[in-house]
């Protein structure tokens, strides 16, 4: 029905079709000129038709475009993810645009969650987006994807994820952030030490401000602490050109977290992920 349409109104001006339910069989049609589009990104497609899915997928005034002869100007892995997804969407179309303007869309500044974040008033935005970002991901495993604070493909985090996590659990993130940004922590991510501080504060408050308040600032620690050889080895790598990478940064620090909360007396910190897997915080 709305291939029909369009082209029925090839020849007219540029019209919309406001809030248009579009379903797989629909997509596939329209999708049968998609000849001048970029490239497939096959991530891109997984990530939406999982948002999709999980019914996080919203009408918010961003268009399917087609151009005067039908071809798909902006849409396509829309389109796709609907087809993927196996489920019905609405969605803006625009029809009767020309041809030319194809290389005039998407070159604007994709919005990011910070900016989300900031919008709904949340403060230190940017900081609490990447902290949300970090606990997520470390949730739900994926270790290597929290310390780079980045996901991709379908386990890409969606702004509306990010904004819920946040709003919901605001004031626990900002008592955590003291413990990562602040003026006494120079040596280790603000970014790891207060999303870490957040997720071993469900394990114990308490050991969890005495952990990360010493790791931070590094007072009253004796020799044999874990977190003093924790603090040596942050100290050491900022000194070395061969750095370590963000992953067994976070996986020190859980393994010292470990020690800690066994009081664990040691004289050497060592960390080998790929013999013992990461170190999950007790």
């Amino acid at each position: 029905m709305l291939k029909k349409t369009i082209l029925k109104n090839k020849n007219m001006k540029i019209k919309t079709v406001e809030g248009m339910s579009i379903n797989p069989i629909i997509a596939t049609q329209l999708l049968e000129k998609n000849t001048c589009n970029r490239p497939v990104n096959q991530r891109t497609v997984d990530y939406y038709a999982k948002q999709m899915k999980n019914g996080h997928w919203r009408l918010n005034g961003e268009s399917i475009k087609f151009s005067d002869t039908d071809k798909v100007l902006d849409g396509q892995h829309r389109l796709l993810a609907i087809i993927q997804s196996g489920v019905t969407i609405k969605c803006d179309v625009r029809y009767g645009l020309e041809d030319n303007v194809f290389t005039t869309i998407d070159t604007g500044r994709v919005r990011q969650a910070s900016d989300v974040l900031s919008i709904s008033g949340i403060e230190n935005y940017q900081k609490i987006a990447a902290m949300v970002k970090f606990i997520l991901n470390f949730r739900a495993g994926h270790y290597d994807q929290s310390a780079r604070s980045y996901s991709h493909g379908e386990d890409k985090l969606s702004n509306e994820i990010i904004l819920e996590f946040a709003l919901k659990n605001k004031k626990s993130l900002y008592e955590s952030y003291k413990y990562g940004f602040n003026k006494d922590n120079k040596l280790i991510s603000g970014t790891f030490l207060a999303s870490l501080h957040y997720i071993f504060k469900k394990l114990s408050q308490k050991d969890a401000d005495e952990f990360c308040e010493r790791v931070s600032d590094g007072s009253n620690i004796p020799k044999d602490s874990p977190m003093y050889l924790l603090r040596k080895l942050f100290i050491a790598d900022s000194k070395n050109k061969l750095k370590m990478t963000s992953y067994d940064k976070v996986a020190l620090i859980c393994k010292a977290w470990n020690y800690f909360r066994k009081n664990r007396k040691i004289n050497r910190l060592l960390i080998n992920v790929i013999k013992d897997g990461f170190p999950k915080p007790i």
